[in-house]
This record gives structure tokens, C-alpha cells and sequence, in this order.
């Protein structure tokens, strides 16, 4: 993948340009965790034919330490892949990354966004408030065989349920939808209590999740407060 960013960053607030009818944001700049500055280009990539949004830091001689692409088709995103540099985890790439989709969401009034999120970054994409909506799949039967087999008795009663899912004889339908609101109050209750490593292990498979505007605006004083933290020039209104 070409990484070579022409930056130029914006400091009066964020702008857009339109790239076949989508918008995209033009360069700006945000702040991790650890105070160093993050710099945040969209592009389009004709090669994968999707959307990019590179991150560089000046601390890393404007060297690339993460990357979202992802498409946008009228009303609908979906994201292809996010990735993080190794040594650069923990300080709030994959955040900006999230922010700069939402507000990309909402430039290009796109209802929901999509993505199949490896196991390990479940938890991130749920404390963020992406929702499980997968399919009964073989990936979804791992992950609640890997629920039902937990002997922490904190979360006894998730195992239970997850042995209970995997017995019935629901239809499939139903009980993808049981399974998937089953996943999503498990993390928000390890959340609370359990190490990033530990996190980490809760799942087993990929799971497809998803956002949705209304529920953007609904959460929106998380979200801005995100903004602010980050130092993103940009306030979710409405």
C-alpha cells in the first residue's frame, strides 16, 4: 500500500472536499493520548477502489501508524479494514480512526456503517458502540462455545445463556439475534472489570458488527466528548 500523504493540515476547523459525490475530509490534525500530534488524511485508492484515511506522526518523521479503508455507497459504509502500528497501540489511533469515520457518516448522511471485526478488537469496537449483527455461523458458534466454557463465576450467568443458545431449537434467525445481544452485554460487562489482555480473549472468531446514525446521535455527549479529548475540531449537533 502507497502511504505518501501530501499533508497539509487545517487548524480553523474541519473542512470537506467531494470525491464522486462523497465527502471526504481534508487533512487535519489530532492529539493522542500521550499528547503527540496525529495527522489525518482521506484519500481515494483506485487500486482497492475504496476510501483511505491515513495517520501519521510528526514524531515518527510523518511516517503512516494506522489506516481505515472503507467504501461509501449512498447511505451505506463499510469498512474494510483498520489497522494500527505495533508500537503505537494504546494511544488513540483506532479512536480517531472511528471518529473521523463517524463524522464522515454523518458529511455523506450515511445511515449505518458495517465491518467484520477480528476477535480481539470486539471489545474496542463495542466500547465505541458498534453492535454485533451477525448471521448464525460456524464463527458465531465458536464464539458462544468459547462463552459457554467460561468459569469465571462473575459471568455465570452469560455462560449459562450461551449453553442454553447453543441447545435450543430456535430457529437460526432467532437465535443469531439472541447470541448477538448475548455478546454485546457480555464485553460491556467485561469492560468494566477485565485488562486490555484480557479483553482481548473474549471472543474466539471474527463477528460482523455495526452503527447507526440514530444511534450516533444518540450517544452524541460520548462522542463529542471523544472530540475534545482528541482535539477534533468538530461537534455532533442534533
Amino acid at each position: 500500500m502507497n502511504m505518501n500523504v501530501n499533508f497539509q493540515p487545517s487548524f480553523l476547523g474541519l473542512k470537506t472536499f467531494k470525491h464522486n459525490n462523497v465527502r471526504l475530509l481534508e487533512p487535519y490534525t489530532a492529539i493522542s493520548r500521550d499528547s503527540k500530534k496525529l495527522n489525518l488524511a482521506a484519500r481515494f485508492e483506485p487500486v482497492n477502489n475504496m476510501f483511505e484515511t491515513i495517520v501519521t506522526a510528526d514524531h515518527r518523521n510523518f511516517d503512516w501508524i494506522g489506516y481505515s479503508q472503507y467504501s461509501i455507497n449512498k447511505n451505506y459504509m463499510y469498512i474494510e479494514s483498520m489497522h494500527t502500528d505495533s508500537f503505537e497501540r494504546d494511544i488513540g489511533i483506532g479512536t480517531c480512526l472511528h471518529l473521523n469515520n463517524i463524522i464522515e457518516m454523518l458529511k455523506n448522511n450515511v445511515d449505518l456503517i458495517e465491518l467484520s471485526a477480528s476477535a480481539p478488537a470486539i471489545p474496542f469496537h463495542i466500547r465505541f458502540g458498534f453492535r454485533p449483527c451477525d448471521v448464525w455461523t460456524d464463527n458465531m458458534v465458536r464464539n458462544l462455545r468459547h462463552l459457554a466454557s467460561n468459569k469465571d463465576y462473575r459471568f455465570k450467568k452469560f455462560s449459562e445463556d450461551a449453553k442454553f443458545i447453543l441447545s435450543n431449537q430456535y430457529s437460526n434467525d432467532l437465535k443469531a439475534r439472541l447470541a448477538n445481544q448475548l455478546i454485546a452485554d457480555y464485553v460491556n460487562e467485561s469492560l468494566a472489570c477485565k485488562t486490555t489482555d484480557e479483553l482481548k480473549q473474549l471472543m474466539r472468531s471474527p463477528t460482523k458488527m455495526s452503527l447507526t446514525r440514530s444511534d450516533v446521535f444518540k450517544n452524541k455527549d460520548f462522542y463529542n466528548k471523544l472530540l475534545k479529548k482528541y482535539n477534533i475540531d468538530y461537534k455532533i449537533e442534533g
